[in-house]
């Protein structure tokens, strides 16, 4: 069987790490190596993602959002403190809130994705920012960052599948669609505002799970 054009370039470039001394060439090598297994690892997350949301059956269970949160947040902390992203986040709970977790960390881990993702190269104050707050009703989530933005011409596509609203970093194009489908099967929503080299800030609003909703 063929291996994937990606696996192919690693495997690549590799062989040829093998046959080269000079230490520069080496790294930048290895930098070219490093981005292209990055990316294949979010492709294969952001399908692995896709195919749970089609087939998957919504568990609905009592949610602490200050622990779905850190365990989304772990993944990031680590590529923020190398980028010099200030990452902060905020949780208001008081009450029981019935849900689906995995679908919560969905959306959770592509919007967060996304903000640090797309920060302006360069910047020295580069930021993203999660807000939750949960009443008995309703959970609200806020994240917002300073990066690159998105022009007004692409919001109304950026939840399309495969869809890349700019050419500055590479994409799967299935995070925000995989974030918009987790969305519809809770019966939540997203709302986007952004500015151009100023940043984006996703609002998502989820209703709470109650024994007579469907």
């Amino acid at each position: 069987m063929p291996l994937w054009p990606g696996f192919s370039s690693v495997l690549g470039a590799l062989d040829l790490a093998k046959h080269i001394d000079n230490l520069p060439e080496l790294r930048e090598l290895l930098g070219m190596m490093d981005a292209a297994v990055r990316k294949l690892d979010e492709f294969i997350k952001s399908t692995h993602e896709y195919y749970n949301l089609k087939r998957g059956k919504l568990v609905f269970e009592e949610i602490d959002f200050n622990n779905v949160l850190q365990d989304t947040a772990a993944l990031f902390r680590i590529a923020g403190k190398m980028d010099n992203i200030s990452f902060t986040s905020h949780v208001e709970q008081i009450v029981p809130f019935i849900s689906d977790e995995v679908s919560l960390k969905i959306v959770l881990n592509n919007l967060f994705s996304n903000s640090f993702k797309f920060q302006r190269r360069g910047a020295t104050d580069k930021m993203v920012d999660v807000d939750i707050k949960v009443n008995a009703d309703v959970a609200k989530i806020v994240v917002k960052d300073n990066g690159i933005g998105i022009h007004e011409n692409h919001i109304s596509n950026i939840f399309t599948m495969f869809y890349r609203a700019t050419s500055e970093e590479s994409g799967s194009g299935f995070g925000l669609y995989n974030v918009k489908d987790a969305l519809t099967k809770l019966n939540g929503t997203i709302e986007v505002s952004s500015v151009v080299n100023e940043g984006t800030t996703f609002t998502v609003t989820i209703p709470c799970k109650t024994n007579g909703s469907n």
